[in-house]
C-alpha cells in the first residue's frame, strides 16, 4: 500500500469517527421542551445538505411512538427497514418495520392546508396551545393521547392511602438545642465521675498469710 493510499485510509477513519461522535451527541443531548406527541401528524423533511433524498421525503403520517430517551419518533408507515426473526425449523423470516426518526426530520402539518408548519406557544384562556405560524390555526394535541394517560390503575382501597391522610401533617420538628444540651450534660457527668481503680489479684503470698 502506497502512502498516499494509507494518509487516504487514516483520513477516512478519522473523518467516521467524528460523524459517529456527532450521530451519537445528537441522540443523546435529550430535547427539554417537546412540541410532537403520540397521535401527531406529521411530515418528513428534506436533508439539508441535498446529497441525496429520503424515499419518504414529503410524505406524510402519524406518529406511533415517541422515544424521548432518543430523541426520536416512529411515524406509522414511514422509513420501512427490513427485519429478520427466527421462524419453522430454524429459518429466517423477513417482514418491514418502521424505525425510528430524529425529531428533527420531521415537522407538524397545519390542519387547515394540510402542509407542513413552524409552531409557536401561545395562551389562550388559560391554556398553553401550539399554533401555526403559517395560518395561525391552532393544532390541539391528539384524544388518543388523553386516552393514553386515563390508562392508570383504578384506586385500590386497600392499598392506596386515603387524601385526608396523604395532606395530613405527622412530622414533629426535634428539639435540636435541648438534644446538645443533653449531649453536653452527659458529656460532662461522665468527666466528673472518679476513675475506676483496677481489683488487685491475690497472690500466692497473700494467701500463705
Amino acid at each position: 500500500m502506497s502512502k498516499a493510499h494509507k494518509n487516504l485510509k487514516l483520513g477516512m477513519g478519522r473523518l467516521a469517527r467524528i460523524l459517529g461522535r456527532r450521530n451519537k451527541e445528537r441522540h443523546t443531548i435529550k430535547i427539554k421542551q417537546w412540541n410532537i406527541v403520540l397521535g401527531d401528524t406529521v411530515e418528513i423533511l428534506p436533508r439539508h445538505d441535498g446529497k441525496w433524498k429520503h424515499r419518504d421525503e414529503g410524505k406524510q403520517g402519524v406518529v406511533t411512538k415517541v422515544i424521548r430517551s432518543r430523541n426520536s419518533v416512529i411515524v406509522e408507515g414511514r422509513n420501512m427497514t427490513h427485519r429478520s426473526r427466527s421462524g419453522p425449523e430454524g429459518r429466517k423470516l423477513l417482514y418491514m418495520k418502521e424505525s425510528p426518526l430524529h425529531v428533527s426530520n420531521v415537522m407538524l402539518v397545519d390542519p387547515e392546508t394540510g402542509n407542513r408548519t413552524k409552531i409557536v406557544k401561545k395562551v389562550i384562556d388559560g391554556e398553553r396551545l401550539r399554533v401555526s405560524r403559517s395560518t395561525g390555526a391552532v393544532i390541539p394535541k391528539p384524544a388518543i393521547l388523553s386516552a393514553y394517560k386515563d390508562k392508570r390503575k383504578p384506586p385500590n382501597a386497600l392499598t392506596d392511602t386515603e387524601p385526608h391522610l396523604v395532606l395530613q401533617r405527622t412530622y414533629i420538628k426535634p428539639d435540636y438545642a435541648a438534644i446538645v444540651e443533653m449531649k453536653l450534660a452527659a458529656k460532662e457527668a461522665k468527666n466528673r465521675s472518679p476513675s475506676t481503680t483496677s481489683t488487685q489479684v491475690p497472690t500466692l503470698d497473700s494467701e500463705a498469710a
